[in-house]
């Protein structure tokens, strides 16, 4: 799956090997298009039709692999933390001063 994390974020493409017979239900399928719909993506109707042939041990798999590749190149990774969590409220309340040296301090010291 290395090759693909590597290729997803170079092509923004996959490589998914055919399955077998027993495909997968259309639950299984319309999870993982929500899941990646979080993310901003979709699937190609190739590819589509590529992961229905999959087991749902191999779409498991791909899965668990393709969301943790996306959650990293959209920045759902980390965690973030506002500057100020009550904005508007909480600037207008502050002195200017206060305002500039917390710029100062992000922008030049933190960010």
């Amino acid at each position: 799956m290395m090759k693909n994390t590597i290729y997803l974020r170079r092509r923004n493409k996959v490589i998914v090997k055919s399955g077998g017979k027993d495909v997968v239900s259309l639950e299984h399928i319309a999870t993982l298009l929500k899941n990646l719909e979080a993310l901003g993506y979709i699937l190609s109707d190739k590819l589509l039709k590529r992961v229905s042939t999959l087991s749902v041990k191999d779409l498991g798999t791909f899965y668990d692999q393709i969301i943790a590749d996306l959650k990293v190149m959209v920045g759902d990774h980390v965690k973030h933390k506002p500057m100020y969590p009550n904005f508007p409220k909480q600037v207008m309340d502050m002195p200017e001063a206060e305002l500039y040296i917390n710029a100062i301090l992000h922008y030049f010291l933190i960010g």
